[in-house]
């Protein structure tokens, strides 16, 4: 007897599986996937996020560029340990990380299921979205990025219904932007929605005064809380310091805009990163950016519908409102892309959903996602799930073997937070003494005398800080592979 086509298709009459189920199943497959390969990377946010939960530090949690992420993962630590779950705080903030990024494939299935896609392009395009280079590699980390994205997409759900519900959509906006503040740059699309969809002037005004005025409320109100019950600050200087965040990184925690070169040059990375973020191969790339400006014909020659138009300039504002910021803010960095992915696949889904209705084009398409996500993993993502690829990690595991439990190490960079973390020894933050080795000197020769003995290790003797340390004594006393061990004294 013939198998029917329904029972093999889900999304048929007849089907094994429910429609309905599709999102959930989605979300299943990617919580294994992002569960079977946890990265090694851990990024600096996200060691320093850990330190913080450990020590239920909630003045360090709360930072003031993504306000939410440290209390969000102390939640979902704490929960973990009630339920009998006992992992270190990192592991516990890499699962919520695989628990949001499965969830952020799952919901992006349902929303375009919701919006009249059919149930195959809808598991293609989840399964491009979660497949996609940044949005793996920052689903098995522990990284502030990926909470945004989560609430971006409920956003992006409520943006999308005929009638926006303006007090829905400030919600889900703001705790975007309490979870990363360039999530701000998601206004224009929201706007457009509420705009898009009202039927008299006086409706959008009054949609856009509920929204605007709730979403502002909440962030406010959230900052609010956060300086009061958490921060602290000592005057207005230390507040100015923690609203800039990333941006006050330099000497004496000065301000410091970390921009480009040239503005041809910060083009070029901006291009190059989007590229990037859907897969390290950039041509893989290709396909699905010119499937996403393809979708825009549509609006070109007036064949869309209203609800299809409303789509693609939605997908569309929001690609061209973050390089309003990223393109001057460290352009070449990927993590600044992740929320890219989400417009990037909804109209490159739009451009699919038009072409006539062959199977064999969609089984192109599944073909061309699933090379896609081979060639990611094997050439991008499983670099970082082994644990010797971290040199970083494999130096700080070095250091707590080398190194007495009262000693202090120089540390620059990642260093700062993976030596408390991981070798549980404490830190002599170089970076406070850049062009201050009369400084430097002293605090070397007050921890001596008073704390415990001092250690710098080889890397970081560049020529910068040999020159501060040629006026101190260096002993070696361990070696590791390139690396030399040296015991400072004054």
């Amino acid at each position: 007897m013939r198998t029917q086509p329904s029972a093999i298709f889900p999304g048929t009459s007849g089907s094994i599986l429910r429609s309905s189920s599709l999102p959930l199943v989605v979300g299943l497959v990617f919580l294994a996937l992002f569960g079977a390969a946890p990265s090694f990377l851990f990024n600096f946010d996200g060691v320093a996020c850990a330190i913080a939960v450990e020590l239920r530090d909630l003045r360090h949690l709360v930072h003031g560029n993504h306000l939410f992420y440290g209390l969000a993962g102390l939640g979902f630590h704490r929960v973990l340990q009630a339920v009998g779950i006992h992992l270190s705080a990192l592991l516990a903030l890499q699962l919520m990380g695989s628990a949001l990024g499965a969830c952020g494939t799952g919901l992006f299935c349902a929303l375009l299921r919701r919006k009249g896609f059919s149930d195959r392009l809808s598991v293609l395009a989840a399964l491009g979205l979660g497949l996609s280079y940044i949005w793996w590699l920052r689903s098995i980390d522990a990284q502030v990025y990926i909470l945004g994205t989560f609430f971006l997409l409920f956003a992006l759900g409520e943006a999308l219904r005929d009638r926006p519900r303006p007090y829905r959509l400030a919600l889900w906006h703001a705790l975007a932007m309490l979870s990363h503040a360039s999530h701000a740059l998601f206004a224009p699309a929201a706007v457009f929605s509420l705009w898009a969809a009202a039927k008299a002037p006086e409706e959008f005004r009054e949609g856009l005064g509920r929204y605007l005025i709730a979403a502002a409320g909440l962030v406010s109100t959230s900052y609010l809380a956060a300086v009061v019950l958490f921060l602290q600050p000592a005057d207005a200087g230390a507040l100015k310091v923690w609203l800039l965040g990333s941006a006050a990184l330099g000497p004496d925690r000065a301000p410091m805009w970390i921009g480009f070169s040239t503005p041809l040059q910060a083009l070029r990375d901006w291009l190059d990163a989007a590229l990037r973020m859907v897969s390290p191969v950039r041509w893989l790339a290709i396909p699905v950016w010119g499937a996403a400006l393809w979708s825009l014909t549509g609006l070109r020659n007036g064949s869309a519908d209203t609800s299809h138009r409303r789509l693609v300039l939605t997908g569309a504002l929001w690609l061209a409102a973050y390089p309003v910021l990223f393109l001057f803010w460290e352009p070449y960095k990927l993590d600044y892309h992740l929320a890219d992915t989400i417009p990037l696949w909804l109209l490159a889904a739009a451009a699919i959903k038009g072409w006539p209705r062959r199977p064999a084009r969609l089984a192109g398409v599944a073909a061309f996602i699933l090379v896609m996500g081979a060639v990611n993993f094997g050439i991008g993502i499983r670099r970082f799930t082994s644990p010797d690829s971290n040199v970083t990690l494999q130096k700080a595991l070095w250091l707590a073997k080398a190194v007495p439990e009262q000693g202090w190490i120089a540390a620059l960079g990642s260093d700062e937070v993976y030596i408390p973390y991981f070798a549980h020894r404490r830190t002599l933050n170089l970076r406070y003494f850049r062009g201050q080795a009369t400084g430097l000197h002293a605090r070397v020769r007050e921890l001596v005398q008073g704390s415990g003995p001092v250690f710098v290790t080889s890397d970081l003797l560049d020529a910068e800080w040999q020159a501060a340390f040629s006026a101190l004594h260096l002993d070696p006393v361990a070696e590791h592979g390139a690396l030399t061990l040296y015991h400072v004294t004054p």
